[in-house]
């Protein structure tokens, strides 16, 4: 059975700092969901929330369309998550289902090689 994970209205600051702001993620079993980003912009922030070990100022966590205050609890979900950086964009887009990057407090969908450029995390081979 197929399972999706939405994460909604997350932000987070530290101090005066805004880490994340207004981010939505989507997750579904079956597919590759990969996350990009600088040293630094919120990674590692948006894990910790989704797995309950960082507790943001908002958010909003739904598995299969119903709200789960506490996520990490659900039964069907893993008890902590990974990442995997790779400066190998071109294999990651062609991999992943969805490809999400943190930039400017947002993350951003990426479809295409052109996404990352206009990001400033890849330079046109052009």
């Amino acid at each position: 059975m197929a399972h999706q994970l939405e994460i909604d209205s997350v932000s987070l600051q530290f101090g005066s700092r805004t880490i994340l702001s207004d981010v939505y993620l989507k997750c579904e079993t079956g597919k590759i969901t990969g996350l990009l980003g600088r040293n630094g912009t919120g990674k590692s922030s948006l894990m910790n929330l989704i797995f309950g070990t960082l507790v943001p100022g908002n958010k909003s966590v739904r598995f299969d369309g119903q709200a789960v205050p506490k996520a990490y609890q659900h039964h069907e979900l893993p008890k902590k998550g990974f990442l995997i950086t790779d400066h190998m964009y071109q294999d990651v887009i062609d991999l992943a289902n969805d490809l999400y990057v943190l930039a400017a407090e947002k993350v951003h969908l990426v479809k295409d090689i052109s996404d990352l450029e206009r990001l400033g995390y890849a330079r046109s081979g052009r």
